[in-house]
């Protein structure tokens, strides 16, 4: 293992003194490739009323996963379950997560009032006792 960890130092250590590190760090920036999640994430944890409920658990997932795919401005989607994390600082206290990206606030917007959108939520909110929401924009 550290023959490999020795070859890369060597290697990075190398290019460095041939290129510089300007040239590298102006490369990796100006070749990354384009994001693909989108740059508005809307992160939606549920915790289910009767979390134990495998029908209930079943509806909601098979709901999720019908909606989501229909509405047309979405990026990306995730459905999650806790990881069951044993730290401290971990909430693992929720049913399921729903991770949403979208190109633009305005696109979640659209996404919020989209019929697939509300349908999902008419027919799965009886199964909910909370659920807490954090958007964030790409930096």
């Amino acid at each position: 293992m550290s023959t490999k960890r020795n070859f890369f130092k060597k290697l990075f250590t190398g290019s460095m003194a041939i290129f510089g590190t300007s040239s590298l760090v102006n490369a990796a920036s100006t070749t990354s490739a384009p994001s693909k999640s989108g740059d508005f994430t809307h992160m939606v944890f549920i915790w289910l009323k009767e979390p134990e409920n495998e029908e209930h658990r079943k509806t909601f997932l098979k709901n999720a996963r019908t909606y989501l795919k229909k509405v047309e401005v979405v990026v990306t989607s995730y459905i999650g379950v806790p990881a069951n994390t044993p730290r401290e600082i971990v909430d693992n206290s929720y049913s399921f997560s729903l991770v949403v990206t979208f190109k633009n606030k305005e696109d979640q917007d659209i996404y919020q009032t989209h019929p697939d959108h509300v349908k999902f939520v008419e027919d799965t909110s009886h199964l909910w006792n909370k659920v807490q929401i954090y958007d964030s924009l790409k930096v």
